[in-house]
Order: structure tokens, then sequence, then C-alpha cells
């Protein structure tokens, strides 16, 4: 029995995206992602997790002679997220982590759009033009999550876009903190 155009496509993201769920939920302090590493790590965790089937999918794509850009978005995906994860607790800051996240997951969602421009004007399966449609949204949704996380958490006591945890000489001061690595996080 042959699936649909598209089918298949669905059934793995949606197997993905429980995966990805459940790991970052394991990658969370606590199984909550309470503190900015853990929202950090869950985020990359859950990318990397989502991210990697379809990288192989594309690879095996190319080998087979059918050029599928997601061999390279995926690959950016995936090194961002490994980066934000071997960073051994530390989440990234500042705006290397931003680019980083929201320039991969943004690529990608490229990416799907380009499917559907590709799938509506060979006019394949409506099934196909779906699971584009959805690509395009969920990683667009990726890559704006991604920075927010990163701006709530990578840059240290203020929104300082170089990442050295110094405030703007405009913002409030900030609250009582205790630092915990690679930058502070406030004491609840």
């Amino acid at each position: 029995m042959t699936l649909p155009a598209g089918a298949l496509a669905f059934l793995v993201l949606a197997a993905s995206m429980l995966a990805a769920a459940v790991a970052a939920r394991l990658l969370a302090e606590g199984g909550r992602p309470s503190t900015d590493d853990a929202r950090v790590r869950a985020h990359a965790g859950a990318i990397g997790v989502v991210a990697a089937p379809f990288w192989a999918w594309a690879i095996v794509n190319n080998i087979e002679g059918e050029p599928d850009l997601g061999a390279l978005t995926f690959s950016a995906a995936l090194g961002a997220s490994g980066y934000a994860l071997l960073l051994d607790g530390s989440a990234p800051s500042g705006r290397c982590w931003r680019c980083a996240i929201g320039g991969a997951c943004g690529a990608v969602a490229a990416n799907y759009a380009i499917g559907v421009d590709v799938a509506l004007e060979e006019g394949l399966s409506g099934l196909l033009v779906g699971y584009f449609v959805v690509g395009t949204l969920l990683w667009a949704a990726a890559a704006v999550s991604g920075v927010a996380v990163a701006r709530d958490g990578g840059s240290g006591g203020g929104d300082d876009d170089r990442g050295s945890g110094s405030r703007r000489d405009d913002a409030a001061p900030a609250a009582p903190s205790r630092h915990s690595g690679k930058y502070d996080v406030l004491e609840e």
C-alpha cells in the first residue's frame, strides 16, 4: 500500500514533535523549564529532535538524485541545537544564540515555503501542500520562540544585545541575581 504524497511526512512530523515534547521535558531542570538555562536547553533539544529525521530524509533524497535544500537547512538547525546542548548547562548568550536559532529555524521555514510554491506550481497533492504549509508555520514559530527564549535568558541581567550581561543605561535596575555560569538568573 502506497501512502499519498505528504502522508508519511505528516506522520514523521507528528512523531518527531511528540518525541520533541518528551525531550524538552527531560532536558528542562526538574521536568519544568523554570530557569533560563532550562528553557534554552528544552527549546534546543526540541529543535534537534524534530530536525534530525528530516535532515536524514533530505540526505537520502540528495543521494538518490532528488535535490533537497533540507540537507543544509536542517543541518543548520541541528548545529544551533547542538551548540546550546553542548555548552554543558550554560545557555548561549546574547545576539549569537538569537542569530543562530532564529536564522537556522528561519531558513528551514523558508525552505518549507519554497516547497509550498513548488508543490502548488506543479499541482502536487493537497496533502503535500498542507504538510509544507504546516512545516512553514511550525518552523517560523520555532524561530520566533527561539529568539524569545534567547532574549529572555540569553543576555544576562538585561536585554543587551552584546550578551555581556550589562544593562543599558536607560533600563531599570536589575533585580538581585545569583550567578549560574554563563549568565545571571533572577532569584525567586
